[in-house]
């Protein structure tokens, strides 16, 4: 991207509308496309853009659609001299060719992003795409609005309001009950921006008489110091990583490895720095989470509870790491499950497509002492080889029905449930 800070007014900011994941994700890179003191341009979107920054595959049509729904809807802008909302069009052209979208942003809508002098906001462009939730998006902007003061108060109402999840002419809410609305948005946004951003938030939510009314967000921000440090610097903004981390770890470690150091170090405090870092570095990922999962077990039990530094540290001085159905078998004997433990009849290609799935699941966002279970009751059901194919069938479904990712995990276990009758 060639500006990779992208800007648009406070009204803009603070506007209310609501957008899909990839409706937002069009907007910012046709806003990074914008060259000053120049309307009505024409934005070329590659299809393959889209895919890369949503890490999932995105059909050339259902990329139209998104595109034209820009046009026919519009944001709701506060017209101070007017002193109400004005609606005011996002897009008046959209159209593809053979690998590219092709889109013109709404003559009225281009002052809101050229030529700003005051009153905006900046964000990073990288960041606001990596973002997978349409909440965490709008959020990370208006985080961003104040991320110099360090605080954003806001009613709840007025939140929703800028999220479109209250009709503005019906006035029909979603998320009613509090609990639901931070679990499906606030904690959803907690989690991700954080790991995407240079931001990261707690909150504060206050009430007026039984009801809760009004949220206080206090915003860390993190300036990014340089690209090799940036990934550091992202983890190291969360205040728990800053007390822990010391010399250890460092920048070379992918996001997937910081969520276990984070888990070994941070979340659950089992291990100092030193060999939480040896352990993602010398195991795999995957079989370092059957490890954890194994301890867990243990630790259930009342007898032969070992500490997790002799644990763990005897698992990194194994010179061959057992398999993901030598580990699974293990647990099942730690449960006390000696009649479920069978020598595993599939061959080996078998055995590699169980791992496979359990690997899918993890990725599509079901929790791993969930995936044991499943796996567990599912194993004399089906097939390897039919589950990936059903697990392959049910990742397009999530991308046709743009499922976010706070409900991937739900939604993974009902279609399983219903497809192989379990018991969940």
């Amino acid at each position: 991207m060639k500006n990779d800070l992208i800007a648009q007014h406070n009204l803009l900011t603070t506007a209310r509308y609501e957008m899909s994941s990839l409706q937002k994700d069009i907007v910012y890179i046709m806003i990074s496309q914008l060259h000053d003191n120049r309307g009505h341009q024409q934005h070329k979107i590659p299809i393959s853009l889209l895919q890369e920054k949503k890490g999932v595959r995105v059909r050339r049509e259902k990329a139209l659609s998104a595109a034209r729904k820009l046009m026919s809807s519009g944001v709701r802008i506060y017209d101070e001299q007017q002193q109400k909302f004005v609606v005011v069009g996002i897009l008046s052209h959209a159209d593809y060719d053979d690998y590219h979208l092709v889109l013109e942003f709404d003559e009225k809508i281009y002052p809101f992003f050229l030529n700003l002098k005051e009153r905006f906001t900046t964000f990073l462009l990288h960041s606001a795409l990596s973002l997978k939730s349409r909440y965490s998006k709008r959020l990370y902007e208006m985080l961003s609005q104040f991320k110099d003061t360090k605080v954003l108060k806001i009613t709840v109402k007025e939140l929703k309001m800028r999220l479109g999840l209250i009709d503005p002419i019906t006035l029909k809410e979603r998320y009613t009950d509090f609990n639901m609305f931070t679990k499906k948005v606030l904690k959803v946004a907690q989690e991700e921006i954080p790991e995407h951003t240079e931001l990261s938030f707690t909150y504060t939510a206050k009430k007026t008489g039984r009801k809760y009314t009004d949220l206080i967000f206090n915003i860390q921000y993190l300036k990014p110091t340089s690209d090799s440090k940036e990934k550091l610097n992202k983890t190291l903004s969360q205040p728990r990583l800053q007390q822990k981390a010391g010399k250890y770890p460092n920048d070379k470690l992918t996001p997937d490895a910081w969520k276990l150091y984070s888990f070994l170090t941070a979340e659950v405090r089992w291990l100092k720095p030193k060999l939480a870092y040896k352990l993602v570095q010398n195991v795999s990922l995957n079989t370092l989470w059957h490890y954890i999962h194994e301890y867990q077990m243990l630790m259930k039990r009342q007898e032969e509870r070992p500490s997790p530094k002799d644990f763990f540290q005897k698992k990194l001085e194994l010179k061959n790491h057992p398999s993901t159905e030598a580990i699974y078998r293990r647990s099942l004997e730690i449960k006390g499950n000696p009649n479920l433990v069978q020598e595993p009849s599939q061959d080996i290609e078998q055995r590699s497509i169980l791992g496979v799935c359990y690997t899918k699941m993890a990725k599509l966002g079901m929790p791993h002492s969930a995936i044991w279970e499943i796996t567990r009751e599912i194993r004399e059901k089906v097939k390897p080889e039919e589950l990936h194919a059903f697990l392959e069938k049910v990742s397009a479904e999530m991308t046709e029905k743009e499922v976010s990712q706070s409900d991937n995990g739900n939604y993974l276990k009902e279609r399983l449930r219903k497809e192989y009758n379990l018991s969940l």
